[in-house]
């Protein structure tokens, strides 16, 4: 009868161990607290002046974007590059000259969307920028296009003064457009930069000296434009980087899910996201909370209607990747824990 009894009372600590194990098992663990030691990063990447409203936009039904895109695919081109080099490294006044002219029905194009409407580079194909390729010579190219578009406005400050804010307002409109979509944070960089650039140039020499109240306003938005990229440089670093703190884990892994789904500016909720599709390989992420949280947040922000296509397209590109592409890409070593 009592071997019956203890039968009974050991089949029944059994279960219950076995249900602890259970519930322990399928209950997650805490995802690590943000640090919120990257305030900039849950803001609005907006500049103190808006671009807009020294260079408004143009009125004509055509598409900057497309012109970029024309411009940058002419720009790999030999026969492009070799008048670029012939304009940038000749010495002789007359020489330079042939070269610069001999560039500007190239660039045409990029003068003439200075007068679009619309700017489409990749708000409709999120998916070229926000992924995981290493390099996007696309946008390089732009970048060099928008400061070749300074330097010849820059040659034609002396005899063509017409010609010389044509070039400068071109760049300007440039680094607008690329600011105002920012769709990575590699575009917004870029279009930053040559907003100070052109902005600081378009000041000094494509503008009357005695037009006081538009030099000032120029030299407004240069100084907002290099504030920007003072604070988004070490914000960038948080968000991008692989670095670790003392004891081994990846910084900011908390601050990641935080951003992505609490940040003002959808180019950093973006880029959150694409980091925590890398996190879920990461060996410099043991937590299997933080590696599960990341799978889930991403999947649910990329059906999530009400966040923006170019968020939702960077979750689906982090939920998507696999641990094959991960070391692929590279990233901080993948760590294939008993979660995977």
């Amino acid at each position: 009868m009592f071997g019956n009894i203890w039968g009974w009372l050991m089949s029944v600590v059994i279960v219950a161990f076995t249900t602890a194990i259970i519930i322990i098992g399928g209950v997650p663990g805490a995802i690590t607290k943000p640090t919120k030691a990257l305030p900039a990063a849950l803001q609005s990447a907006a500049l103190g002046v808006e671009p807009a409203t020294v260079l408004p936009p143009g009125t004509e039904s055509c598409n900057a974007g497309q012109a970029y895109r024309d411009a940058a695919a002419k720009f790999s081109q030999r026969d492009m590059k070799k008048k670029v080099k012939a304009y940038l490294y000749e010495k002789d006044s007359k020489k330079k000259k042939a070269a610069a002219a001999a560039l500007h029905a190239d660039l045409e194009p990029l003068l003439s969307a200075r007068n679009c409407s619309k700017m489409d580079l990749y708000t409709s194909k999120p998916e070229q920028v926000l992924n995981y390729e290493n390099e996007k010579p696309e946008l390089a190219r732009i970048e060099s296009l928008g400061n070749l578009l300074v330097a010849l406005g820059g040659f034609y400050s002396k005899d063509d003064p017409a010609k010389c804010r044509q070039y400068m307002e071109a760049a300007l409109a440039m680094g607008r457009n690329l600011y105002q979509e920012r769709v990575c944070f590699e575009e917004y960089r870029i279009g930053v930069a040559i907003i100070s650039n052109s902005s600081a140039q378009l000041a000094r020499f494509g503008t009357d000296p005695s037009d006081t109240a538009r030099v000032a306003q120029l030299n407004s938005l240069k100084t907002e434009a290099d504030k920007a990229l003072s604070k988004a440089g070490p914000t960038w670093a948080g968000v991008s980087g692989i670095g670790t703190e003392p004891d081994g884990r990846l910084r900011f892994t908390g601050d990641m899910f935080d951003i992505a789904k609490n940040s003002k500016e959808p180019m950093w909720r973006s880029e959150a996201l694409l980091k925590l599709g890398r996190m879920q390989h990461m060996a410099s992420v043991p937590n299997a909370a933080d590696q599960k949280g990341a799978k889930r947040l991403t999947a649910e922000v990329a059906a999530d209607p009400s966040a923006p296509a170019t968020v939702r397209a960077a979750a689906a590109a982090g939920h998507d990747l696999s641990v094959e592409k991960f070391n692929l890409y590279g990233g901080g070593g993948s760590n294939l824990g008993p979660w995977d």
